[in-house]
């Protein structure tokens, strides 16, 4: 959590998110705004709703 709120991410609230996501090993991040992740550090793919669909299959 201390990771989120000391990043450099604009929104805290994203940023919470992520290092959550982050720290509980999730496969997959799926927003409305990847735009919202860029400085996201790699760890796991971020897509739209429709990107990770279109993924799947």
């Amino acid at each position: 959590m201390i990771e989120g709120l000391a990043s450099n991410f604009s929104d805290k609230e994203d940023a919470l998110q992520y290092y959550t996501a982050l720290h509980h090993g999730v496969d997959y991040f799926v927003t409305r705004n990847i735009f919202d992740y860029k400085t996201a550090l790699g760890s796991f793919p971020i897509s739209t709703t429709e990107e990770f669909l279109s993924a799947l299959g």
